[in-house]
């Protein structure tokens, strides 16, 4: 796989243009404001959650009344 990129190709920064609302009809493709890409880690946090989650099924299990 490549190296990570910082910003946008031509065509996805049009297709952000668009979206966003920010693209006119009459703009030239050259010359486009650069876009960074925003990289999300969500990956962390749902491993988070789940070490909780864990963390706690144990916990309420081992709290009911003794057999």
């Amino acid at each position: 796989m490549g190296a990570a990129r910082n910003v946008l190709k031509r065509h996805e920064r049009i297709r952000y243009l668009l979206e966003h609302g920010l693209w006119v009809d009459n703009h030239s493709v050259l010359g486009l404001p650069k876009i960074k890409q925003t990289k999300i880690k969500a990956r962390k946090a749902v491993a988070k959650e789940k070490e909780a989650a864990a963390a706690d099924q144990p916990a309420a299990s081992s709290s009911g009344s003794p057999a």
